[in-house]
């Protein structure tokens, strides 16, 4: 019985990190084919409704397309892409956020004032965005 080779811990973490992009590549890749065999079956039903011949042309093409192998791979590379542009922007947005509330916070303004009731708007507004999921 021979043993396994060996492996660094950068190696492993090597594999495990493409294991994990290869994962998300899939996972957008099932979400855009489902996102195409929804339209298709809603396209689908309004052609049987309405027994316009266009319809079901748009279903032919979008049926080749969502065949295609590099169109969907394409249409998951920008999906990832858009996804950790928001990732990123909501990031930036929360921060914003509890910056704007603790800035509201430290105001000084008059008990029973209307710029403390404006203060306290933008509070509530702020700890809304922040806890948004």
């Amino acid at each position: 019985m021979t043993n396994p080779p060996e492996h660094s811990a950068v190696e492993l973490l090597e594999r495990v990190r493409q294991a994990e992009e290869m994962a998300k590549r899939c996972q957008a890749e099932s979400a855009i084919y489902l996102d195409a065999l929804k339209d298709i079956q809603n396209l689908a039903q309004l052609g049987n409704t309405t027994h316009l011949l266009g319809y079901f042309h748009e279903i032919n093409k979008r049926t080749l397309l969502a065949q295609d192998p590099g169109h969907l791979q394409e249409c998951a590379k920008n999906f990832l892409f858009e996804h950790q542009v928001n990732v990123r922007w909501l990031g930036r947005a929360r921060g914003n956020l509890e910056t704007i509330k603790q800035m509201a916070e430290e105001l000084d303004v008059s008990q029973n004032s209307r710029n403390e009731d404006i203060r306290n708007e933008i509070i509530k507004l702020a700890e809304a965005g922040i806890s948004f999921p």
